[in-house]
């Protein structure tokens, strides 16, 4: 029997910064759907040029379309990003520079 000073199970909230990263899939989802045409959900390990597709073109769009949507400037890093979650991981670095 469990006495009543015992703490309950810790439940796992979703820290603030895990639910931004979960908003910026979900707007990169919808970048995705509405100006690259990709019609099927992605996920952080989706390579941007292998898994979605994306040729040359369409990761300047994309670029384009991430720093107007997120209001970033993602510099030459993004000539390193391979996956949907280096992208994710780049725009929450940005976003953070930009809040006070």
């Amino acid at each position: 029997m469990q006495s009543s000073s015992t703490p309950a199970p810790a439940s796992s909230p979703v820290a603030p910064a895990a639910e931004g990263a979960i908003e910026i899939l979900a707007r990169l989802t919808e970048i995705a759907h509405a100006s690259l045409g990709v019609t099927r959900s992605i996920a952080r390990d989706d390579t941007l040029t292998g898994t979605l597709g994306l040729d040359s073109l369409s990761l300047i769009s994309l670029a384009v379309e991430v720093e107007d949507r997120f209001c970033v400037v993602l510099g030459e890093e993004e000539q390193d990003l391979r996956t949907v979650g280096d992208l994710c991981d780049l725009i929450e670095r940005r976003l953070a520079e930009v809040q006070p």
